[in-house]
């Protein structure tokens, strides 16, 4: 967490865009304050890989995703985790 995120508290992650889509819908019906964040994993695998091979192809992984984050204020973070848990 940086600076910027004093006094919100992460609720959701997940590298399911739809999902995210989702979680993000129900906390905006709820008038649930929220912030998001995408980690893009692309660069940190162009970093480890100067050799211009394609990374997870060349180990046999899966392809590489990002993760999706949502952050609520602190206060609200129980009524938020009981509305996207449903």
């Amino acid at each position: 967490m940086s600076l910027f995120d004093l006094g919100w508290q992460e609720l959701y992650v997940s590298m399911d865009y739809q999902d995210y889509l989702e979680k993000q819908s129900l906390l905006r019906n709820a008038n649930i304050l929220f912030k998001t964040k995408i980690q893009n994993n692309s660069f940190r695998v162009s970093l480890n890989n100067l050799d211009g091979r394609n990374a997870s192809l060349s180990r046999g992984a899966p392809a590489i995703q990002d993760y999706y984050r949502i952050l609520v204020k602190k206060q609200d973070y129980d009524y938020a985790k009981h509305i996207v848990a449903v």
